[in-house]
């Protein structure tokens, strides 16, 4: 069975500003830094490219957000723009995606890590 070495990581450690990789015998551990977007860009495309993952703007580059996390990344694959998915995303109190406002069931989440 695999298990991600930052999953793990970031269990042991109960941080979750980190990323691990395997050097060796040993993991290598690495504090993530906070980005400000200038943009993101939820329709997924970038100068009339798709792309799968959302890319996101970061001074005068471009990244791609790791689906389910806030971890970016600087690999994007171009997609054709009939393709590209729906991102749902909270804006000004409400949830939207492209085509406008959509209605997302909300739970609490009562997690409790012994």
């Amino acid at each position: 069975m695999h298990i991600d070495p930052t999953v793990a990581m970031r269990m042991w450690t109960r941080m979750t500003d980190i990323v691990a990789k395997p050097v060796g015998e040993a993991f290598l551990v690495i504090k993530c830094q906070s980005l400000q977007p200038l943009n993101i860009y939820w329709n997924h495309e970038v100068r009339g490219i798709c792309y799968l993952n959302t890319p996101v703007q970061i001074e005068n580059f471009t990244l791609f957000v790791i689906p389910g996390s806030n971890e970016l990344t600087t690999e994007g694959e171009i997609i054709d723009c009939k393709e590209r998915p729906k991102s749902i995303y909270r804006k000004e109190g409400k949830w939207d995606d492209i085509d406008g406002t959509v209605k997302v069931l909300s739970m609490a989440k009562q997690l409790e890590l012994k």
